[in-house]
């Protein structure tokens, strides 16, 4: 768990949500280390396209073993 690794991540995530959903607009991408729990909080804010309303998707991406 690091600076490193949330950085990759965000890009990881941000080429993929670019590259394989065309239906929407990245607006911003938010990585979060959990110390407590091993884990990172990752928000997604995004347009769907005609839609101006933005999209907030919330997840937490935790260690399987």
């Amino acid at each position: 768990m690091s600076t490193v690794t949330s950085n990759n991540l965000k890009v990881l995530v941000t080429n993929t949500i670019e590259n394989y959903e065309p239906r929407a607009e990245l607006l911003d991408v938010s990585v979060v280390p959990d110390f407590e729990n091993n884990a990172y909080a990752i928000t997604i804010v995004f347009n769907v396209i005609n839609n101006s309303d933005p999209v907030f998707l919330e997840l937490l991406l935790n260690r399987v073993r």
